[in-house]
């Protein structure tokens, strides 16, 4: 019984502070504001490019943005929460997301506080950094495309959205929802619900490029948990995202046997993955680096904070210091103390800050304060894009060099696949572009110097160009690299006969 007591006077003084507080953000803790007050808001879209039922897949949006200066108050936690959607159509969705956001004694924002109804009620009533529905202030900003965590609930990273808002920056997120109404869930499993996510963030970048105050110069992909992967793969979809950045994201996590390996996708390329990539994440052994490892092309920062649990680089300390130890989940005290889980997130947030400005506006580096930095330089060489570009613009000669340079930098690292290159000059030869074609397997060739199909497809591209005598010198360096070439044996003895 005395335990219960001290409890409630416990909750009684985080009620008050929070009051006292209101004013400076009490869930910031130790956050400093940036030079904008923050606005937000909701927007209710239908993407009429995909089903949900009998009609189109509807789209709950959260906004959150530099706003103008107003004397309005501040919006409490609720106004996060339980949301009136615009009409009635997108009531079953809203109602959905609400329940879910709401959660259980095993989930969501209840689950927060192991179930109690008293701490959550005391959360609904904390204000928020942020004020509903102001005007834009004058600018243009950078955009944040945020993906939450794998099912999470939407509320999940609000601090760090609001922290970006007051430094600048306009951060976008929606639900994590499944395909199908009857569907809530996104599934490790399959391909239809990463599909189904990326799509999403899809359209809300799509938006963002409409908003007369985004900058659709500096748009950032960043996401928790799988939700790093998704945003992952929106970058590698969409060229015009300029980095990426992971909070604990599952690119470094070993998968489950049934999870979907997603690196085999059609779209996935790290060959032309060619952007900062920012893993924030947990001590954890061992690592997975295969991934990161992988996207060679990519300037990469593994930044690991000891103290930090996976739910850490959320809101989650934040949400859950307003309530006693006792009613935060058992797993999170094992591994580290409230005060610790707070900083740590503190720092989280201040890291995710320092990366963007560092390489969108070229200011300052990334540091940290006790957490342990790797940084893994990118490979310079230009790639098959890179090289069709080089040689269209500077001719044969400059992308030679450029080449040559790359492999004496790299020696035995592969730079440029065979087949992608034989790939870009066969488009080139077949839209009438032959010289960029010849140009092609040339620099293809001083890669490959003993692949006898380059030599082949180039001198197949000098026939086509009328260059008889080119053709025939290419004809017979293939034969002497494989005398069984049949198709360069045959084109040779119907050169030699006309």
């Amino acid at each position: 019984m005395k335990y219960k007591i001290v409890s409630f006077i416990g909750f009684a003084m985080l009620a008050c502070a929070a009051v006292a507080k209101s004013q400076s953000a009490v869930l910031w803790h130790n956050l400093k504001q940036g030079p904008y007050s923050v606005g937000f808001r909701m927007e209710w879209k239908y993407d009429y490019a995909r089903s949900w039922g009998n009609g189109a897949r509807p789209l709950r949006i959260n906004i959150w943005y530099p706003a103008a200066q107003t004397a309005t108050k501040k919006m409490l936690y609720e106004k996060y929460v339980f949301v009136t959607p615009p009409d009635s159509s997108f009531a079953e969705y809203n109602n959905a997301l609400v329940k879910y956001d709401v959660g259980d004694s095993t989930k969501s924002l209840l689950g927060c506080y192991d179930g109690s109804q008293l701490y959550f009620k005391n959360l609904l009533k904390t204000p928020v950094n942020a004020v509903f529905g102001p005007a834009v202030a004058n600018g243009k900003y950078p955009v944040i495309i945020y993906s939450l965590g794998q099912n999470d609930y939407t509320q999940e990273s609000t601090v760090l959205c609001e922290f970006l808002a007051s430094n600048g920056y306009i951060v976008i997120s929606v639900p994590q929802w499944g395909s199908l109404p009857r569907k809530h869930f996104l599934m490790i499993d399959e391909e239809q619900s990463f599909e189904t996510q990326v799509r999403d963030l899809e359209f809300i970048t799509a938006m963002a490029c409409q908003m007369p105050n985004a900058d659709r110069n500096k748009i950032v992909a960043a996401g928790h948990s799988m939700g790093g992967v998704y945003s992952l793969l929106l970058a590698m979809r969409n060229k015009n995202i300029r980095m990426v950045i992971g909070l604990d994201a599952s690119f470094t996590s070993f998968q489950e046997s049934f999870a979907l390996k997603y690196w085999s996708l059609l779209y996935y390329d790290l060959w032309n993955f060619r952007i900062p990539l920012i893993q924030l994440c947990k001590k954890e052994e061992p690592r997975n680096d295969e991934v990161v490892n992988a996207l060679k092309f990519s300037e990469r920062y593994i930044i690991t904070f000891p103290k930090l649990i996976h739910s850490d680089f959320s809101s989650f300390p934040m949400v859950t210091s307003l309530a006693p130890a006792n009613n935060v989940d058992d797993y999170a005290l094992q591994h580290r103390s409230q005060q610790d889980a707070v900083t740590g997130y503190e720092e989280v947030c201040r890291i995710f800050l320092s990366a963007l400005q560092k390489y969108l506006f070229g200011q300052g580096d990334i540091t940290a304060t006790n957490e342990k930095i790797e940084f893994f330089k990118a490979t310079d060489a230009p790639g098959e894009e890179g090289l069709y570009n080089l040689l269209v613009k500077d001719g044969l000669n400059k992308a030679s060099e450029k080449l040559r340079q790359a492999i004496a930098n790299y020696p035995g690292d592969t730079l440029i696949r065979e087949k992608a290159m034989n790939r870009i000059a066969f488009e080139c030869a077949i839209s009438n572009r032959l010289n960029d074609a010849i140009g092609m397997y040339i620099l293809n060739s001083i890669v490959y110097p003993k692949s006898d199909g380059v030599y082949r497809r180039l001198a197949d591209a000098y026939i086509d160009a009328g260059d008889a005598g080119n053709a025939k010198l290419n004809y017979e360096k293939a034969l002497q690299l494989n005398p069984g070439n049949e198709d360069a044996k045959n084109a040779l003895d119907k050169l030699k006969g006309e």
